[in-house]
């Protein structure tokens, strides 16, 4: 009883902590993983299109044009600074457009909720923006949390700690945390509630179907209606790193793993094609049936993946004629870590890259593998061996968006970094945490 109740309380003490810590730097920058310009200028460069979705909503009514986000007074693809400021300018003022062009490629129905606050609350508009901001930011950060609180149940405070430290510390965790278009939390959710699910399962030995079929369906729903396809082949990915892990430490037999996997994913693919159903009704009453929606649906399909670049034009043709290892090599080399703006230094070698981290993980491997060959093994050694495979197998989420999506990767550089911490650096540094802590431990058995 009182270890269950210091486990318990250590648990809530991490919580608390994570929630805070996460929420402030997400929230305001509290931890300079970004620079502060970069910050305010990324938020309202991807935000921009929710803020004339409220507008519009508050023109012609929430479900007006689908709900669908869009842009203020023109009427094609435009992002341009004067564009931005103008639909911010018009919700904080009260103006209204005389046109709306809808962006059709995300359902974002968080704009529901936001604008019926915009509507009935009575407050500013900068204070409704802060509100969006601070809840999107308490979001990603408990879920983030929980997450947390499953790698200290699996693997120990200090993997807890070194992957909470490298979430503060993240440039690009921090940029996306509290933007309330991308919706950080809806992307690690379905991951984490089948984390925990899969915890309970190991424990108590009981997996129904049923049960993930209605986890895994609901959660990547939610994640689609509220971030759209937006790294879509990741998101389906992600959880089933938890799933490889459990398979590997509990030793699932083939049978059972490939009939649990195969069960699951159809689980994750029905969420996710509900969600297309939804969207395709959104864009086809904009463009004023099924048929168009389809078209409009298939068209941007292809110009992320693998379209015929004869039937686009300009950086899009360029992006599906690009070679792949090029794409990969601008996501090995980039900067996950500015440690200048963190440490408030400026010195040279502390902006950190992709490539750098992933030699780190390497390195701790090679620490696992050399003291479970040369000095007996590794303390937990079935949690350990299926952490350090899991690792590097949750590099296949951010992998299958660089592979499948490159055309989307050669474009869009400004933001495509972030998918390397879903889950891939967030298991990596719980390895190296885990590492650290049971190097020069006695082996023993698994707890």
């Amino acid at each position: 009883m009182g270890r269950s109740r210091s486990g318990l309380f250590k648990n809530l003490v991490v919580f608390f902590v994570s929630v805070v810590a996460l929420t402030l730097g997400y929230y305001q920058n509290e931890w300079h993983a970004a620079g502060k310009k970069w910050f305010i200028e990324w938020q309202k460069k991807h935000e921009h299109v929710i803020v004339a979705r409220l507008v519009q909503s508050r023109q012609t009514g929430v479900f007006s044009y689908g709900a669908l986000p869009g842009f203020g007074d023109i009427t094609t693809w435009d992002v341009n600074d004067s564009v931005i400021e103008h639909e911010y300018d018009f919700f904080a003022n009260g103006g209204q457009f005389k046109a709306y062009w809808t962006y059709d490629s995300d359902p974002a129905l968080q704009s529901i909720p936001f604008s019926l606050l915009e509507r009935f609350a009575g407050l500013a508009p900068a204070t409704d923006l802060k509100l969006f901001r601070l809840s999107e930011a308490i979001l990603a950060a408990t879920v983030l949390g929980f997450f947390l609180i499953w790698i200290l149940g699996q693997f120990g405070l200090t993997a807890a700690l070194v992957t909470l430290a490298f979430m503060l510390a993240s440039e690009w965790l921090t940029l996306f945390g509290a933007n309330f278009y991308w919706n950080l939390w809806a992307f690690y959710l379905p991951l984490t509630a089948f984390s925990f699910y899969l915890q309970r399962s190991s424990k108590n030995g009981h997996y129904r179907s049923h049960d993930v079929f209605l986890l895994l369906a609901g959660t990547m729903l939610v994640k689609c209606l509220v971030t759209g396809f937006e790294f879509i082949s990741t998101a389906l990915v992600m959880p089933f790193t938890a799933m490889f892990y459990y398979a590997l430490r509990d030793r699932w037999a083939w049978k059972v793993f490939l009939r649990r996997f195969l069960s699951a994913a159809l689980s994750a693919l029905t969420g996710a094609i509900v969600a297309l159903a939804v969207l395709s009704a959104q864009i086809s009453s904009v463009l004023g049936g099924w048929n168009p929606a389809l078209q409009f649906i298939m068209h941007t399909f292809g110009k992320r993946s693998f379209g015929d670049p004869a039937n686009y034009s300009g950086i899009e043709a360029q992006s599906l004629t690009t070679n792949l290892f090029s794409v990969l090599e601008i996501y090995w080399s980039g900067r996950a870590l500015n440690l200048n703006s963190v440490l408030h230094i400026n010195m040279p070698g502390f902006e950190i890259t992709y490539s750098q981290i992933f030699a780190l993980f390497a390195l701790f491997t090679l620490l696992f593998l050399l003291r479970d060959r040369f000095f007996g093994g590794f303390p937990q050694q079935k949690t350990a061996y299926a952490l350090v495979v899991t690792t590097w197998l949750s590099a296949l989420a951010p992998l299958s968006w660089f592979v499948l999506f490159k055309a989307h990767s050669y474009i869009h550089t400004q933001m495509n970094f972030i998918i390397w911490q879903m889950p891939f650096t967030l298991f990596g540094f719980a390895l190296c945490g885990f590492v650290l802590a049971n190097l020069f431990r006695r082996t023993g058995a698994d707890e």
